[in-house]
């Protein structure tokens, strides 16, 4: 049998490795983007993920407060007010609003907030 030649191995230049490899993930986030796409503008969230976005949002605020700074109680409390009454379940709303005016939140701390 006759021998084919054998071609000595190149590797590809650096940018073109570079290249592909920020296509794959260009690629793969356009994926994951489109597998997590939140439901379209016309159909609102549910109860239960309108929820637990509320939660976040909220504990979220908690944890950076800072009362030391000039009107942050005051802002902190104008945040409670407003989510009681622009929230957009009225269920929802309703029983924070009973909560809150049960049990005020205590803005002295960031830990008590």
């Amino acid at each position: 049998l006759a021998m084919l030649p054998t071609l000595p191995f190149r590797r590809p230049p650096f940018f073109l490795t570079a290249s592909l490899l920020v296509l794959a993930c260009l690629l793969l986030s356009i994926l994951f983007a489109f597998l997590t796409s939140p439901p379209s503008p016309a159909a609102p969230p549910d109860k239960a993920t309108l929820g637990r976005a509320a939660w976040t949002l909220v504990h979220t605020a908690a944890a950076n407060y800072v009362p030391e700074l000039e009107g942050s109680k005051e802002a902190a409390r104008g945040f409670v007010d407003a989510l009681v009454v622009l929230y957009p379940c009225e269920e929802c709303a309703r029983h924070f609003g009973e909560f809150v005016a049960s049990n005020p939140p205590n803005l002295t701390t960031r830990d008590e907030f």
